[in-house]
């Protein structure tokens, strides 16, 4: 078990090291020139937002069931809710 976490350590250790960055051989006046951005920057301000936001979609639940009955027959009643919480035995 120890070897393990001295293996583990001794390879974290090697990967952290790295060669020494390599100098390019490239002139300096070669090399392209760093292009300025014109930036034009606005103070945040605070505004009212909406409580609700009408939107277009489709929601999906998280987990989903198909629910089938094990025998033939019709459905005459249901004495529970679209959408209510049910338990096992329900």
């Amino acid at each position: 078990m120890k070897t393990q976490y001295l293996l583990l350590a001794l390879l974290a250790l090697l990967s952290a090291c790295s060669p020494k960055p390599v100098a390019s051989s490239l002139p300096v006046s070669s090399l392209p020139q760093e292009r300025s951005l014109n930036v034009v920057t606005q103070k945040a301000d605070e505004k009212e937002m909406p409580r609700y936001l009408r939107v277009t979609g489709q929601l999906k639940g998280a987990q989903e069931a198909l629910v089938a009955a094990d025998a033939a027959g019709k459905v005459v009643a249901a004495p529970i809710e679209r959408g209510s919480v049910v338990k096992t035995g329900d």
